[in-house]
């Protein structure tokens, strides 16, 4: 071969604890640049590019799991076997044009002839978010608000005696001091990421069979007021099965079969929509919550 091709051992693409497998390869296949816009689950995935833009409209490479085409991002990492990247023009040549933006091959586990192998992995973890912003309170607002009226020749539309309500919360209804950052998000997601295999056979039958589940949680707070979840969730349950059957010495049949469930679960209104309100909500325009218990 004299193209341009790289392979990555499969243990390395396992170190990264993440379920959508185009974010494990960021800085660990040289050649391909990943861009991740969003940390919201299910939505967090990666765009992949092979040595930049090839084309125009779709600059993505092909990826072939067991040579099918496929999304990268439903693979359990568990399942792979071995991860190439096919990178110039000469390497690409045989998938013709759909090899402009670089092919990505995948082949996942096969059973061998050996008493049966139970593997059983699990993984935990404590997601932080990475930044928090920190607005100022209801009362440095209206002294702010009060500075640039008194600058622009207008009435300060607050007085002294309400600006020490704000502070000192007396009267949080008409005078409310809304931390909507702390109120809206919490600091902390949990993740698990678990997959059980069984592989093994004999020198007619070989068989590998796995099972993947995982979960991720978003950052948003859980409304006691609901009985349906506020918060957002993205769980996916994973299936996958190789058999190799030896009929004669020169006649082989394998069986590959593959499923992908995906359960989703998000607020009314999208994140980005939320995170916008988050920063140009006043902290003293209305109370979260009125006396009632109505919204504000």
């Amino acid at each position: 071969m004299t193209g341009a091709l790289t392979t990555v051992d499969s243990k390395e693409l396992t170190r990264q604890a993440t379920p959508n497998f185009s974010n494990a390869l960021g800085g660990v296949v040289p050649g391909i640049v990943s861009r991740q816009t969003s940390g919201e689950p299910g939505y967090d995935s990666a765009s992949l590019l092979i040595r930049g833009l090839g084309t125009w409209l779709s600059a993505s490479p092909l990826v072939l799991v067991d040579g099918i085409e496929r999304d990268i991002n439903v693979v359990d990492a568990t399942d792979i076997e071995s991860f190439s990247v096919l990178k110039d023009a000469s390497a690409t040549a045989v998938y013709g044009m759909r090899g402009a933006n670089g092919v990505i091959l995948i082949n996942t586990k096969k059973g061998s002839a050996t008493k049966p192998i139970i593997t059983f992995r699990t993984e935990m973890t404590d997601l932080n978010g990475m930044r928090f912003d920190n607005f100022i309170n209801a009362a440095d607002f209206a002294t702010l608000m009060n500075e640039a009226c008194g600058m622009d020749g207008m009435i300060m539309p607050w007085s002294d005696e309400e600006i020490e309500t704000f502070r000192d919360h007396s009267d949080p209804y008409n005078y409310p001091d809304n931390d909507w950052t702390s109120m809206i998000l919490k600091k902390h997601a949990f993740q698990t990421m678990n997959n059980l295999s069984v592989s093994g056979g004999n020198e007619r039958v070989r068989y590998y069979v796995s099972f993947g589940f995982s979960s991720q949680s978003g950052l948003l707070k859980q409304d006691p007021a609901y009985e349906y979840r506020t918060n957002s969730l993205f769980q996916r349950y994973n299936f996958r099965s190789n058999v190799d059957i030896n009929i004669t010495k020169s006649l082989s049949v394998s069986l590959g079969l593959s499923e992908t469930i995906e359960h989703r679960n998000y607020p009314g209104t999208a994140a980005g929509d939320i995170f916008n309100s988050l920063k140009i909500s006043s902290p003293l325009a209305y109370p979260a919550v009125n006396p009632d218990n109505s919204l504000g």
